[in-house]
């Protein structure tokens, strides 16, 4: 078999794990599933699940971070449709605080384990954060920053700040889940009011 079909298969793998353990995690909370069930619904091994994820804690990191793609390409497609940014950075973790609403140990979870967890998890929510404030600048190029001071990546750093702030404040218990979208909407916009403008 040739290296790309081996790489092909284990791509296909992993994107069945990652999405049987959402469905799961969704349907009964990250706390009541084993990964030997997301293995039996998966179809795959063991051996083959703690290759492709490490462990249940990673396992849900690999999700909840597949939900915040899933939620960068939702906020590319609104601002493309001139959005705001305040409803793109809504848009962006839509998907997560859904996945929250349903049940909110999946979001403490993956706090805990980002902010907690081992260096590996660590690392890779550092990683994606990263992704994460990429893809913000991106949109920002949708907008002329109306001060000359003030650059698209600095912007994305405050919106970033912003969106984490009410993730961890819901994670916690002090907001409501379902407050959370309209609150980032809201102060996303407010923080953005005189700093950037839509360009013509």
């Amino acid at each position: 078999m040739s290296t790309d079909r081996r790489e092909q298969g284990k791509a296909v793998r992993r994107a069945r794990i990652v999405a049987v353990a959402t469905e799961l995690f969704a349907e009964r909370g990250y706390d009541h599933v084993t990964t030997r069930e997301v293995a039996k619904a998966a179809e795959v091994g063991m051996g083959t699940l703690f290759r492709h994820a490490g462990s249940k804690p990673a396992l849900l990191v690999h999700v909840m971070n597949e939900l915040l793609d899933e939620g960068g390409r939702q906020a590319t497609e609104l601002v493309a449709s001139g959005a705001t940014m305040g409803r793109a950075a809504g848009a962006m973790i839509t998907p997560l605080v859904t996945e929250g609403a349903g049940h909110l140990q999946n979001l403490r979870a993956y706090q805990r384990e980002t902010l907690f967890g081992p260096p590996d998890l660590r690392l890779l929510a550092v990683e994606h954060l990263t992704l994460l404030e990429a893809t913000l600048a991106q949109l920002l190029g949708s907008f002329v920053p109306t001060r000359p001071d003030v650059e698209a990546a600095e912007l994305s750093r405050l919106v970033s700040a912003v969106v984490t702030m009410e993730l961890i404040r819901a994670g916690a218990g002090h907001v409501p889940v379902e407050e959370v979208v309209p609150r980032v909407e809201r102060s996303v916009d407010l923080v953005l009011t005189g700093l950037v403008e839509r360009r013509s």
